[in-house]
C-alpha cells in the first residue's frame, strides 16, 4: 500500500500488556490511536491491543482526502494546532479537491452549492475545470466543484505521530494483541487476547 511504503520510522510498542486500564481500545488505525491520544490527554489510563501493526489495515490503505466541512470538529486548525504541539511534521498539503459533473442534475447541486457556501467552494464550468487541470475532458462533463482548502494527509505518518504522542502521555500499545472476546462482569469489563487478559 501506497502510504505503508512511503512511511519513515515505527512506534515501538509496549512489551507487556497492563493488568488493569480504565480504557480499552482495540485497534491500531487512525481512529483507535486518536481515541487513545484524547483519552490519555485527559489523564486516562489507556490501553490499546492491535492484532497486526499500526495502520495495518484501512488507515494504510485509503486515499488520505481531508476535505475540512462545516462542521467545527472538521476546522482544519484542531489538526494544524495537534500537529504542531506534538511535532508531527510534513503530514499534510493542501491541494485542492475538484469532483467533476457528469450530467446536469449534479452540475445544478454543484452551483447551488457554490452559491450557499461563497467562498468555500466554486463551480467552475467545463472550460475552467480544463484549464485547472491542463487536460481535455470528456464530453459528459458539464464542470466541476472546486473546494481550493481541500487537502492530502499521510494517515501512516499521522497514526504513528499521534501513537508515539499517546506513549507520551503514558497510554499503552501493545501489537500483535488480538482480541478473543470481552465479559462484562459486575461493574467491570475483562478483555483476554490470544496472551494477556486485561
Amino acid at each position: 500500500p501506497f502510504w505503508l511504503a512511503q512511511s519513515d520510522g515505527t512506534v515501538v510498542p509496549d512489551d507487556d500488556v497492563c493488568a488493569t486500564t480504565d480504557v480499552v481500545v482495540v485497534g491500531g488505525g487512525i481512529m483507535g490511536v486518536a481515541i487513545t491520544y484524547w483519552l490519555a490527554k485527559l489523564g486516562m489510563s489507556v490501553q490499546l491491543l492491535e492484532a497486526t501493526e499500526l495502520c495495518f489495515g484501512a488507515t494504510g490503505r485509503n486515499i488520505g482526502l481531508f476535505l475540512p466541512g462545516m462542521n467545527p470538529i472538521e476546522a482544519p486548525e484542531i489538526f494544524e494546532t495537534v500537529c504542531a504541539e506534538e511535532g508531527i511534521a510534513d503530514v499534510c498539503q493542501v491541494v485542492g479537491h475538484l469532483a467533476l459533473a457528469t450530467n446536469c442534475s449534479i452540475w445544478d447541486r454543484i452551483r447551488s452549492e457554490a452559491r450557499s457556501r461563497p467562498g468555500r467552494i466554486e463551480a467552475l464550468d467545463r472550460r475552467d475545470c480544463e484549464a485547472l487541470i491542463r487536460t481535455s475532458l470528456a464530453d459528459e462533463i458539464c464542470g466541476g466543484r472546486w473546494y481550493a482548502d481541500g487537502r492530502v494527509v499521510d494517515p501512516v505518518r499521522l497514526t504513528r505521530g499521534l501513537a508515539r504522542a499517546a506513549r507520551r502521555l503514558g497510554a499503552r500499545i501493545s501489537l500483535r494483541q488480538r482480541v478473543r472476546r470481552i465479559e462484562t462482569q459486575a461493574c467491570s469489563h475483562l478483555v483476554c487476547t490470544g496472551r494477556s487478559r486485561i
